[in-house]
């Protein structure tokens, strides 16, 4: 199993607005490729973050999934445009959970 971390700062006063347009918009086309989408947070310390953690079998399925939604014509034209104006960084890490983790 993979899990990606990603971290988004977003223009400030836009987190709300961002988060209802992710949820709404944005997760349903992600679940429809097969993402599995863990969970999605707010930073207690920073107004401006946002977090969300998805999970993949293996490289192979996350590859095959991020060519689904990336590459997908609704994500260039519409989603992507809409998400960079929102965004002013954008930071995923991927890591695999240790063997005592309870997301193993």
């Amino acid at each position: 199993m993979l899990l990606e971390i990603r971290r988004y700062t977003i223009v400030t006063g836009k987190r709300d607005e961002f988060i209802a347009w992710f949820e709404s918009d944005v997760l349903p086309v992600m679940e429809a490729a097969g993402m599995r989408i863990v969970g999605q947070f707010v930073s207690d310390d920073d107004p401006d973050a946002f977090f969300y953690l998805r999970s993949f079998a293996d490289t192979d399925e996350r590859g095959r999934q991020y060519a689904a939604v990336y590459g997908s014509d609704l994500w260039k034209t519409t989603l992507a445009p809409y998400a960079l104006a929102l965004e002013t960084d954008a930071r995923v890490e991927v890591v695999t959970p240790t063997a005592g983790s309870a997301l193993r």
